[in-house]
């Protein structure tokens, strides 16, 4: 029995060295030389960031089960979107859109910790912040 099961480990092992798992899981499928390319174009990427907003401020209005822990994960999806728009063309070329994304990723990831804290009024002030630069930005990009 032992014999079976020290080969079944060393059979996992074995398969997680070769899938790149066994080192840093950041690396996993990636190269050195890789870049990150966003694949969705900004438009689309602002819509959606518009849609997944309006899920944040339906969290806010409403007392929901789990509200907070739905807020927090909201709130970090939004700073990842952020993250994204930093790699766009518009990030490169114009240093105000750079900004409002560089702006937005951190006021998330406030919102975010404000909402793991339960704080509802600062989860709202950061919402209203998160809203103004929205708004700016899609005026001029969008």
């Amino acid at each position: 029995m032992i014999g079976k099961t020290v080969v079944a480990l060393a059979i996992l092992a074995i398969g997680a060295v070769g899938m790149g798992m066994a080192g840093d899981d950041a690396s996993v499928g990636r190269n050195a030389s890789d870049k990150f390319e966003p694949v969705m174009p900004v438009y689309a990427l602002m819509v959606e960031q518009d849609r997944h907003f309006e899920k944040i401020r339906n969290l806010i209005r409403k007392d929901q089960e789990e509200r907070f822990a739905k807020l927090r994960h909201a709130g970090l999806a939004l700073a990842e979107m952020a993250n994204v728009n930093t790699f766009h063309e518009n990030a490169t070329e114009h240093a105000d859109y750079r900004q409002w994304t560089l702006d937005m990723k951190a006021d998330a990831l406030k919102l975010a910790g404000f909402a793991k804290e339960s704080k509802l009024d600062d989860v709202k002030r950061m919402a209203k912040k998160i809203n103004t630069t929205c708004n700016a930005c899609h005026d001029k990009y969008q």
